[in-house]
């Protein structure tokens, strides 16, 4: 039993050794970002491709970028500030055209961008004959509705943002998998080596705790680099 318990407890400190690149990864992925998709007007889960992207900062370009083959575009921002994006109208394929709504206008947005923040701008294409015969000064129902279900999406994405993850539903998902196992894997070593201790001493380590923290200030001071020495790379 006790062999048992000693291979488990090497097997989760060698797994607690590796997953911190991971880890440190989502860490690292901070500051402040645009990003969003572009998707057809019939079917947004297939994005359109080569849709070219600019994002100033006053009248300093910050970058250009293209859309992948999902649609995914982002940029990454020097810091908090007011942004202006502008969508590239002869880059838009013939068939579509850049949706207009309370915040992209004639395919230029006007964006407040939060520290650490990683915004989401959903910019919708639309067919160019479902703009036609509609009064631009009264949007109708339809229009309206889409337009709220668009802000509530954006608002409820940037709700579930969690601070140092960015990217897709995939990388988000890898990132907070990663971390979660980790912290797990914290817990199971305390748990295990408490257990191990009492079951062969009969005695409990009040003082258990206190190494452990010692033990992850350890962690931290050497895999941050603050010690003075490089930092791996897993």
């Amino acid at each position: 039993m006790r062999t048992r318990l000693v291979t488990v407890l090497l097997a989760l400190i060698t797994a607690f050794l590796v997953i911190p690149g991971a880890a440190a990864t989502a860490d690292e992925q901070g500051g402040e970002s645009l990003h969003g998709q572009i998707g057809q007007p019939d079917d947004r889960d297939q994005g359109v491709e080569g849709i070219l992207i600019t994002v100033f900062q006053g009248d300093d370009e910050i970058d250009a970028v293209e859309t992948d083959p999902d649609g995914m575009w982002e940029v990454e921002l020097p810091g908090p500030g007011d942004y202006r994006l502008v969508v590239d109208q002869e880059s838009v394929p013939s068939e579509f055209a850049v949706r207009e709504t309370s915040l992209i206008v004639e395919g230029v947005a006007e964006v407040e961008v939060e520290p650490n923040q990683q915004r989401l701008l959903l910019i919708g294409l639309e067919l160019p004959g479902d703009a036609s015969g509609q009064d631009e000064s009264s949007p109708s129902p339809d229009a309206e509705a889409s337009e709220d279900a668009e802000e509530d999406t954006a608002a409820e994405d940037e709700a579930v943002a969690v601070e140092g993850v960015s990217g897709g539903f995939g990388e988000r998902f890898a990132q907070l998998t990663a971390a979660g196992l980790l912290f797990g894997l914290v817990i199971a070593i305390s748990a295990i080596g408490l257990s191990l201790i009492f079951g062969t001493t009969q005695v409990i380590n009040f003082s258990h705790g206190d190494m452990v923290t010692f033990g992850a200030m350890m962690a931290l001071l050497f895999s941050t680099g603050a010690a003075g020495w490089e930092t791996p790379c897993w």
